[in-house]
């Protein structure tokens, strides 16, 4: 006897408690996020896939991000180290499914502004956390700034990862500003805004303000030319004035600049001194050019990645210290090192792939999330952790197949 389908409104409150797990997943417990992240998937296609056709927008994200998926997992053909490599695919697992899931599934309005809601005030009581913890100890923390440290934050204290979000929480709020006709909100809302954009510049993490700025200037380029917002260049003009009042205003951003000017004092003339956040990076690179040098047209695998990387410190920089030594610092260098000017090849063809469609590439919210990750990848290696390489996947699926829907009732 054939199973009974449960009701599309049962269904779809079924998929959308999915998602909010995943979201809560995300700030309070990596294992609730993958748990949750596989629920939903299988749930999404076991109850949405019977339909007629799926999202057809969701095909170029499928073709993409599976093709990010493979080609790591491809590489443990030639390497060594499979204990490695399969973490290294496992880690990437969300590129292979999110997209299938979202080419069945296609939330309804509601489940869209809740689970949007949600993440915002995720993120927002993160914010609050991080400030309370900065008011318990401002002297010790802003001294932290003149040696790498920032104040705590979550998820799993990657300061990194948290910037990131909540330049998302911003794209969104503008999202939800669009979509919602309520005034009273709208104004909430926009002290939200100013509140995450004010946070940013405490928090003070270079790769949070670097994505900022990109995705502001990407929004206010396309509602100058696309709306004929001509108002919005006296806002563009304004923008640069960000960090200069910040930095006469808030003393964690201060010290990070100074801090910034003394670790590229060092680096800049090749000068090794612990603990440099910026010249670590600069020297991961070099160990990458020279792991991708070695093995030029496939690579050295996924799996043996980091083997050659510790080998290389070995060699040229003994003095390093373990924590030091970390994998090249750049997505596509990694790749590169990993699968070879081949792999380097498709794997920026697969990034390229959902901005060939003009409806991604036409959407404001997509292009602030999706453009200003793709440049970051040249800095940090989003999808070599969990959250990293889920916040990519989901946030580029949502940005790009959510955001373009009619207003919300």
């Amino acid at each position: 006897m054939p199973m009974t389908m449960p009701s599309k409104q049962t269904r779809e409150h079924i998929v959308a408690a999915t998602l909010m797990l995943m979201i809560t997943g995300l700030f309070i417990s990596r294992a609730l996020l993958s748990i949750s992240m596989a629920v939903f998937c299988v749930s999404a296609w076991l109850l949405f896939s019977r339909q007629k056709k799926g999202n057809l927008s969701a095909l170029a994200f499928v073709a993409g991000f599976t093709l990010l998926f493979l080609l790591p997992f491809i590489s443990g053909l030639w390497s060594h180290d499979t204990a490695e490599w399969f973490n290294r695919a496992v880690v990437k697992l969300p590129l292979l499914l999110l997209p299938v899931a979202f080419w069945f599934y296609k939330p309804e309005p509601n489940t869209v502004f809740t689970v949007t809601l949600l993440f915002i005030l995720f993120v927002l009581f993160g914010t609050l956390y991080s400030m309370y913890e900065y008011v318990l100890g401002t002297e010790n923390i802003e001294s932290g700034y003149l040696q790498a440290k920032v104040m705590p934050v979550i998820p799993g204290n990657d300061h990194i990862r948290f910037s990131w979000l909540t330049v998302i929480a911003v794209i969104m709020i503008l999202y939800l500003q669009k979509e919602i006709d309520r005034p009273s909100f709208r104004y909430i809302l926009l002290g939200l805004l100013v509140w995450l954009v004010i946070f940013l510049h405490i928090l003070a993490a270079k790769t949070g303000l670097l994505l900022l700025y990109a995705a502001t200037l990407i929004l206010l380029v396309h509602y100058i030319i696309q709306k004929k917002k001509k108002r919005l260049l006296l806002l563009l003009l304004l923008v640069p004035l960000l960090p200069f009042v910040a930095y006469h205003t808030l003393p964690t951003f201060k010290k990070r600049v100074h801090y910034a000017l003394y670790d590229y004092q060092h680096y800049s003339q090749n000068s090794y001194r612990e603990g440099l956040s910026d010249g670590m990076r600069i020297i991961s690179i070099k160990s990458g050019l020279d792991t991708w040098q070695q093995n030029p047209i496939a690579g050295t695998g996924f799996g043996d990645i980091e083997a050659d990387t510790y080998n290389w410190y070995r060699q040229v920089y003994p003095d390093a210290k373990p924590y030091e030594q970390i994998l090249p610092s750049s997505q596509f260098l990694l790749y590169a090192c990993g699968t070879g000017v081949i792999g380097l090849f498709f794997f920026l063809a697969a990034l390229v792939m959902p901005l060939t469609r003009k409806v991604l590439l036409g959407n404001p919210f997509f292009t602030a999330f999706y453009i200003p990750a793709l440049v970051s990848f040249i800095f940090e290696i989003h999808l070599e952790s969990q959250y990293g390489c889920f916040i990519f996947c989901f946030f580029a699926l949502w940005t790009g197949l959510i955001t373009n829907r009619v207003k919300f009732e």
